[in-house]
């Protein structure tokens, strides 16, 4: 695993943990550059079921992609995933992904042809994205400094 991301192939594997549970790893977000030459990177992810729907990965995945996009400067990011996971094809949809690929029987696995779906969203859509959810939101009456 790479300390900086800074060429092909370097990657982060983040576990997640519930700030009310320290050391109690519930998922994991996978994160690689893919290209360094063409601004792309590759996420991915894990929750245990107990965990499942509750937003964490939302929130882990998508401070991964504000780091991708705000630091690291990436054009494209990109998600692999298995088409029949419905909450992994939900995920996307909340990040602001879209499909743009689906290939049919293009991987064996667990004995059996599986089919491939792509998602992704590019630096400008994500920052659009970032903008409306900020107009949607009223600001915080406490101010940006204050803490509870």
């Amino acid at each position: 695993m790479a300390r900086a991301l800074n060429g092909d192939g370097d990657f982060w594997e983040l576990a997640i943990e519930r700030a009310s549970d320290v050391g109690c790893v519930i998922g994991d977000v996978y994160f690689t550059i893919k290209s360094v030459a063409n601004a792309t990177g590759e996420i991915g992810w894990t929750v245990h079921p107990e965990f499942a729907g509750q937003g964490y990965m939302t929130e882990a995945a998508g401070a991964v992609l504000e780091v991708a996009f705000g630091q690291l400067g990436l054009h494209r990011v990109y998600a692999k995933l298995d088409p029949r996971n419905d909450p992994s094809v939900a995920l996307c949809k909340r990040l602001g992904m879209r499909e743009e690929a689906y290939f049919v029987e293009d991987l064996w696995f667990k004995d059996a042809w599986g089919d491939t779906a792509i998602y992704a969203i590019l630096d400008r859509e994500w920052t659009a994205r970032a903008s409306e959810t900020q107009r949607r939101c009223p600001p915080d009456p406490r101010g940006s400094s204050s803490l509870p």
